[in-house]
Formats: structure tokens, C-alpha cells, sequence
């Protein structure tokens, strides 16, 4: 059946605009892993944080996010710059790790997805951690159990429920 010129060219740009939308967004995705997400102030390097750390006697919090991670663009937005925590993090190093680019730090802690948040003692052991969206009031108590388990203890996962897939996978598991 032939078909007229108006339909050919219809069915030419189809296939076009799916294509062209993922460019797009994988261009997005691409920039925005770039820029880390907000700049909250945060140090880059774990082996900084804890010299920080033994000099100052406070323990590290280290946050793993992603520039692809959702979740974490949202913790970054609506918990991290709030003033609480702000406020609450002169107690703290704070570092934030890019999951997908520093995947060796991620293993070194069995980080596997994002976000995920830590607080490390002056010997680099965890004492609490936390995976997905945290709410503030959810996140302030986190830093409030790592002041306390860091004296001393050992980890103390803080599970907050939720759903599942409120956080990114990093790679295999295996």
C-alpha cells in the first residue's frame, strides 16, 4: 500500500524523538554527576576526615551519594541544608563520597546503595549507618545515635523502614 509523503515523514521523526528525549536526559545525568549536587561544604576524602577526626576528637559522618541517585539529590535539597542539621554537624567531620565514581571506598564500607550514611569512629569502624531518604527529624536522630555508638561500640544499623526502592543500586553484589 503506498503512502503519501505527510505519513512518511511522520513515521521518519518517530523513532527520533524517543532517542533524542534519552540523549537529553542522559546529558542531564551526565552534568549533574559532574556538579556532585549541592556544594553543602562537605570534605572528599575519608583518609582526611578521620585525621580530622582524631585531631578534633568528633567522629565522621560520611555520606555516599550519586550523581544519577535521586534520593540523594532530595536528601541533599530537603535535609542536608536545613539549619538543624547544619547546626548539628559542628559535632561531626562530614564527607560525601560519589558512590558511583569512588567505588572502591564504597566496597572498603559494603556500600551497595544510595544513599547510605555512615558515622565512623576515630579507627575508621562504622558505629551507625543508614541507607535511603531519611526525613530531618529521621536524619537528626541518626547523628544523635552515632554521637552515642561511637564511644566505643560496635555498628548499629538505624533501619528505618520504607520502601524498598527509595535508593540506587551500585554495581554487582556479589
Amino acid at each position: 500500500m503506498p503512502m503519501n509523503d505527510a505519513s512518511q515523514s511522520k513515521s521518519g521523526r518517530l523513532p527520533l524523538l524517543p532517542i533524542l528525549m534519552l540523549l537529553a536526559f542522559m546529558a542531564v545525568l551526565y552534568v549533574r554527576s559532574g556538579q556532585g549536587g549541592l556544594d553543602l561544604g562537605w570534605g572528599g576524602d575519608v583518609s582526611d576526615a578521620v585525621a580530622t577526626a582524631e585531631e578534633t576528637s568528633r567522629p565522621v559522618l560520611v555520606a555516599f551519594h550519586g550523581g544519577a541517585c535521586p534520593p540523594c539529590h532530595a536528601m541533599e535539597r530537603q535535609v542536608l541544608s536545613t539549619s538543624e542539621v547544619k547546626g548539628r554537624l559542628a559535632d561531626f567531620v562530614p564527607v560525601m563520597i560519589d558512590a558511583f565514581r569512588d567505588v572502591e571506598t564504597a566496597s572498603r564500607f559494603d556500600v551497595y546503595a544510595t544513599p547510605t550514611y555512615l558515622i565512623l569512629d576515630a579507627a575508621s569502624k562504622p558505629c551507625v549507618s543508614a541507607t535511603g531518604y531519611l526525613s530531618t527529624d529521621e536524619f537528626l536522630a541518626f547523628m544523635n545515635a552515632g554521637l552515642k555508638q561511637c564511644k566505643g561500640t560496635r555498628p548499629a544499623p538505624i533501619d528505618k523502614g520504607g520502601p524498598e526502592d527509595s535508593t540506587g543500586s551500585i554495581g554487582d553484589s556479589d
